[in-house]
């Protein structure tokens, strides 16, 4: 029955019944007054029309009000408590689940959970201009404890905006699939859903200008239950959203990439209660920043972060082997894991790709299927090469579409030419020439850029930017042009390369690599120059078979070196191979520092001294690998300088190697990190950094001054000391008239000093007598000793325990400022006699052995000291304190009382 039908029925029974059954309950009114039953009638049935036409007109609005009605209560029901948000939570928790390596088949058959083996990378503030962009560029060189956990800047009360920059490999993509799962599965998050979006695939549909509820619709995941109504406006105005976008730098067209970046701030403005986390690599974020972002630079793993990824990898990959989960299995786990670790530790050239994760992760799978690292890097990076290429997709069954073998040829032959170029990285438009020969040779009927797309697969070369390539390491690449040469057959090409620094690295890697060096070293002693040379030694240092003609050659060049008259490119060329030789052995002392476990030895330093004019004339010890010792810092500063201007570092702005601070001076002591042939005592100081430069270790305590004065008077009779004592007391004098009329015949040790001096004329003098007659009148032994220690005493050395800094270029103490609360002002004579002191000490102190009578300075040093310490002239006190105590420290090296001293390096 239709509508209009239902609503005649209604009316009509309502005009006829409703009048029947009030006049059948009302039949006698209405028998007595007819006329107005009548009319009360016709009145309602005029009402009845009228509610029947105003019913007949506002069915339509009321049904449309209601239906709206009722839409709006189910929106609101099914938002508030449908199940899409539990599925959604479930779906992002599931999507990343597992560890993408982007093509690598890193844990053979069995992908182990992110959260098994994720390490959280850490971030910290830093321009965007300041963010290193490729794989070992290290951070952003900051000291100071400034690394954070994304996490903190994250779930605020307000929103926010974090721009994520880091080289490739570093980690952000991963960072983000953890920060999904994390916000999924956090009930005590402010914001609990999880957004993910690849970038790389949004161009073309933001050009559209679409919302982001809009763009989420696009390509919904696919749930039981569909998305209520208006759900996602709903979560993303109340500010519940966490918005990861990955990978900004990967949009193609920098146009498209300024388009998104707008777009991202549109969408930031639109829902601002939301956190957005954008990542980049610096290139691409730099031409196209986010308004209002702050930049994040992910650092690289510190030492601990390494570790702790070690050993989680290895724990899940050996769960996720044998299915099994219990203690044998994690027995073994940490026993590889504990191996990795050592063995890095000992191989700076391979410690230091550990830094970046994707770098990590290759060198654990090759461990972890070799059970051992290679002996060497051209080895480690073999290994690399031929399990990203083909061996783990062998292991796996796997079909490619390109051999892994070919593909070796055509990235070598591409390594090599950019090697030629001097290129670092290239535009996918020039690849074509640099490969075409290795291509049609190997891989016939291939086009380049799908020859990119695999490579880019294997991980083995990276995208630096949209459309831009590199080797995922520098030196793979410099690997792979040594394996061209080599397997090519063009050994004579090395002649124009020997001596230029921009090949070292892979002519060291050919050296490693190839079965002879005969035709390498030959060119480079046919080239003769200083670096031709200076590569030869090197390159011989790397194995490699060579004849015994040539390696007769380079033991007589180095032989000529060290004769007094050498020709300097020879001697330079000899002193760089030493270097690179020395300092290629390198440990790891902290997160991002390494250090020479052998002290700088003597030949090397007497190769120093002969570059800085002084060689020659210097004596060289004939055990020339024993540690050197016996220098002075200013000779430890331009050392250090000399080393950073040879060799390899020549070219480079900063300076490589330094002294070690104080506290990596106790690290390497505490790690007993001398190297066993430096023949050291585990207690040698070693050579240190201060901020006013390099600092002997050296001091020497008022005990052993003490002792040495007490040995001068035994040495020289208790004359000398009495004539020394009373000859500096010129004024008081008078108290012993019998001494004081020999003073000047008996005191020519001091007619060096100027002759206004009047030692102890204002000060406390009577203590000078009184020594001078405890001196006459006691018996030897007993007043050397008494006179030793009430010297030290006058002199400031208050007790055993005091100490004497040692200085090893004497010179007389700055004139002090008037006023100082704990020094007075000298008195007129105090300067000069300074100075004069270290003019007479200077000779003394040059590179000889120790003065024959060195009495002579210490002794009137220490009565100058106990002068200056009574004048309250500390500055001055102190030169001549650091005088004596120098003679005394000299003498006692002489006789082999301390220990040798170590130059150690250590390289940022």
């Amino acid at each position: 029955m239709s509508h209009g039908t239902k609503g005649f029925a209604v009316v009509a029974l309502a005009a006829l019944a409703v009048p029947a059954g009030v006049g059948g309950v009302l039949k006698n009114a209405v028998a007595s007054n007819p006329l107005t039953a009548v009319l009360f009638l016709i009145i309602y049935w005029l009402l009845l029309a009228v509610a029947a036409l105003v019913s007949t007109a506002a069915r339509g609005p009321l049904q449309r009000r209601a239906a709206q009605l009722g839409d709006w209560v189910d929106a609101v029901l099914g938002r508030r408590f449908s199940r899409y948000a539990r599925q959604y939570r479930h779906h992002m928790l599931s999507v990343n689940r597992w560890v993408d390596f982007k093509g690598l088949s890193i844990v053979g058959d069995h992908t182990p959970e992110l959260d098994a083996v994720f390490v959280d990378v850490s971030v910290e503030s830093a321009p965007v201009d300041r963010v290193p962009g490729g794989l070992v560029d290290g951070g952003t060189g900051t000291r100071d404890g400034s690394r954070h956990s994304i996490h903190k800047f994250l779930d605020g009360r307000k929103g926010g905006v974090l721009a994520v920059i880091g080289g490739p490999g570093c980690g952000k993509t991963t960072l983000l699939r953890h920060l999904a799962r994390d916000t999924a599965r956090d009930k005590t998050n402010r914001r609990r859903i999880p957004v993910f979006l690849a970038l790389s695939r949004l161009s073309t549909p933001i050009n559209d200008e679409p919302s982001l509820p809009q763009l989420l619709r696009i390509r919904p995941p696919e749930l039981r239950v569909p998305e209520p109504k208006g759900w996602w406006e709903q979560q993303l105005h109340q500010g519940n959203c966490l918005v990861l976008m990955d990978g900004l730098d990967e949009v193609a067209d920098n146009q498209d990439r300024r388009k998104v970046a707008e777009w991202i701030g549109d969408q930031v403005a639109a829902f601002p209660d939301n956190d957005f986390v954008i990542t980049s690599r610096p290139g691409g974020y730099g031409q196209a920043p986010i308004e209002g972002a702050r930049v994040l630079a992910v650092q690289p793993f510190s030492r601990e972060q390494i570790e702790r990824f070690l050993r989680g990898w290895y724990l899940a990959t050996e769960r996720e082997a044998t299915g099994v989960d219990d203690s044998g299995v994690d027995a073994i786990a940490a026993e590889k894991a504990n191996d990795l670790i050592d063995r890095l530790k000992d191989a700076p050239g391979l410690d230091e790709l550990t830094a970046n994760p994707l770098l990590l992760t290759m060198i654990a799978l090759v461990h972890r299927y070799r059970s051992a690292l290679p002996r060497g890097r051209a080895d480690l990076y073999e290994e690399i090469c031929r399990a990203m290429l083909w061996s783990r997709h062998e292991a796996r069954g796997v079909t490619v579409a390109l051999s892994g073998e070919a593909k070796w040829e055509v990235l070598a032959q591409l390594a090599f030419n950019l090697m030629k170029s001097r290129l670092r990285e290239i535009k996918g438009s020039d690849v074509p020439p640099m490969i075409e020969d290795a291509l049609e040779a190997s891989l016939p009927g291939t086009e380049s850029e799908q020859f990119l797309r695999e490579v880019c697969g294997n991980g083995l070369l990276v995208e630096m930017e949209r459309g831009v390539y590199a080797f995922a390491h520098q030196t793979i690449g410099e690997y792979l042009a040594a394996k061209h040469i080599i397997d090519c057959g063009i050994e004579d090409e090395l002649v124009t390369f020997v001596d230029d620094v921009w090949w070292a690295e892979t002519l060291e890697l050919y050296a490693a690599c190839a079965r002879s060096i005969d035709k390498l070293v030959e060119a480079c002693l046919r080239k003769g120059t200083e670096g031709a040379i200076a590569q030869a030694f090197t390159c011989a240092n790397y194995g490699g078979r060579l004849e015994r003609r040539l390696r007769d050659r380079l033991r007589r060049l180095e032989e000529q070196a060290f004769t007094p008259r050498a020709d300097p490119a020879v001697r330079r060329a000899v002193a760089r191979a030493l270097v690179s030789r020395h300092l290629s052995r390198l440990k790891r002392l902290s997160d991002s520092d390494f250090y020479c476990p052998q002290p700088i030895t003597e030949d090397l330093y007497w190769l120093f001294r002969c570059a800085t004019g002084d060689g020659d004339t210097a004596s060289r010890n004939p055990d020339g690998e024993h540690a050197v010792g016996g220098l002075w810092p200013a000779d430890v500063k331009n050392f250090v300088d000399w080393i950073n201007t040879i060799g390899r570092y020549s070219d480079r702005t900063d300076s490589p190697f330094r002294l070690p601070r104080r506290d990596e001076v106790e690290l390497i002591r505490g790690s007993g990190g001398l190297d066993e042939t430096a023949s050291l005592q585990a207690t040698a100081p070693i050579w240190r950094a201060t901020a006013r430069g390099p600092e002997l270790p050296y001091t020497v305590t008022g005990e052993e001054l003490i002792a040495a004065v007490t040995a001068d008077i035994e040495e020289t009779g208790l004359w000398i000391p009495a004539r020394m004592a009373l000859a500096a007391n010129r004024v008081t004098a008078g108290a012993a008239p019998d001494l004081a009329s020999y003073h000047d015949t008996l005191a020519p040790e001091f007619g060096w000093l100027p002759g206004d001096a009047a030692i102890f004329s204002e000060t406390d003098s009577g203590w000078v007598n009184d020594l001078v007659d405890r001196l006459l009148s006691e018996s030897d032994g007993e007043a050397a000793s008494v006179f030793a220690e009430i010297l030290a005493i006058r002199a400031g050395v208050w007790d055993t325990e005091g100490i004497a800094t040692v200085v090893s270029s004497p010179s007389p103490a700055p004139r002090q400022s008037d006023g100082s609360a704990d020094s007075a002002s000298p008195l007129p004579w105090h300067d000069a006699a300074s100075r004069s002191l270290a003019d007479r000490a200077r000779t003394a102190f040059a590179r000889k052995p120790p003065p024959e009578s060195p009495w002579l300075l210490r002794l009137p040093a220490l009565l100058l000291a106990a002068e200056f310490n009574a004048s309250r002239n500390d500055l001055n006190r102190d030169a001549c304190l650091g005088i004596a105590a120098t003679l005394t420290f000299r003498e006692c090296r002489a006789r082999d009382d301390y220990p040798g001293e170590a130059l150690i390096l250590v390289r940022d």
